[in-house]
């Protein structure tokens, strides 16, 4: 059985579990969860629910036949996009070269992750189990649920540098969660911005960013949450915007709104030498964007 293959990111009772294999995420956000193949931001599934994430890593122990059969019960995504059981399958778990993270985001040659399905499967349940235990006992802390986020996981093998970030927020409403650090590691490394207004339900606005610089080639990117001003839930939702930049070429340095809406995943062009995606889970008053780095 594997020693380690899977990485368990508890950041906080705020922050959403990442479930990392070979090029497959599964995350979880305000009761969302969503199951994706880190390069192929079209490869994106969401669960029914909480319990499908279980369900779904319960069938991974009884191997590929069974998995399959569980997706084509219609019990694990909301769809499949008009897919087989066994297409799906194959779009998750199949790739010619794995790396596995271990617990200090060490990345360790892997063997073929279909082959390695069942041992995977069963980790992937102690880890929901140590996650839902996490839950439990943080129920009754203080730590608030952010009502916007943004969060950065860089699985290159580069480290990034900490440019600029900023929260524009109500002084007396809003409170600053989490801040980025000077540093977003690679392998592994998760740094975010996330705050939350009190009695947002009422009014909210406000607006964050945070830049990350390539040390070496001196190429940046930034994403940025902007909260337009709404009064009992009438007005505009919050959108995201990104920028980037290469030296001696300003001009994308200024944040834009991506096409196709706040719910829409965006990628930053190749030239940036990564795979930089962002994939919102969007709502009327609040928003959170998971951003990915990858070689």
């Amino acid at each position: 059985m594997l020693a380690v293959t899977l990485a368990l990111l508890l950041l906080s009772l705020a922050a959403p579990l990442i479930l990392a294999f070979s090029e497959t995420l599964i995350w979880g956000f305000n009761n969302q969860w969503f199951c994706e193949v880190a390069n192929e931001p079209t490869t994106l599934y969401q669960f029914v629910d909480a319990t499908a994430v279980r369900e779904f890593a319960q069938a991974m122990t009884g191997g590929k036949d069974a998995v399959i059969t569980a997706l084509d019960a219609g019990d694990i995504f909301t769809t499949l996009d008009g897919n087989s059981g066994e297409l799906v399958y194959t779009l998750l778990f199949s790739t010619d070269s794995l790396s596995y993270w271990t617990d200090e985001y060490v990345v360790v040659n892997g063997a073929d992750l279909m082959d390695e399905i069942v041992d995977v499967g069963e980790w992937m349940l102690e880890l929901l189990a140590a996650y839902a235990k996490n839950i439990t006992a943080n129920s009754t802390s203080n730590v608030a649920e952010p009502d916007f986020q943004i969060q950065f996981e860089n699985f290159s093998p580069t480290s990034l540098l900490l440019g600029e970030w900023e929260c524009d927020i109500d002084a007396v409403l809003g409170t600053i969660i989490t801040s980025p650090g000077g540093k977003l590691q690679s392998t592994g490394g998760v740094e975010s911005l996330a705050w939350y207004q009190t009695l947002s339900v009422i009014a909210v606005d406000g607006e964050g960013f945070v830049e990350w610089v390539d040390p070496n080639t001196g190429y940046w990117f930034g994403v940025d949450i902007h909260v337009p001003y709404q009064m009992f839930g009438i007005g505009t939702a919050p959108y995201y915007r990104v920028a980037y930049g290469f030296p001696n070429n300003s001009s994308n340095a200024h944040f834009f709104k991506p096409p196709g809406g706040p719910s829409a995943v965006y990628t930053f062009p190749q030239e940036l030498g990564y795979n930089i995606t962002v994939r919102p889970v969007a709502a009327h008053t609040s928003l959170f964007l998971a951003v990915t780095i990858s070689p």
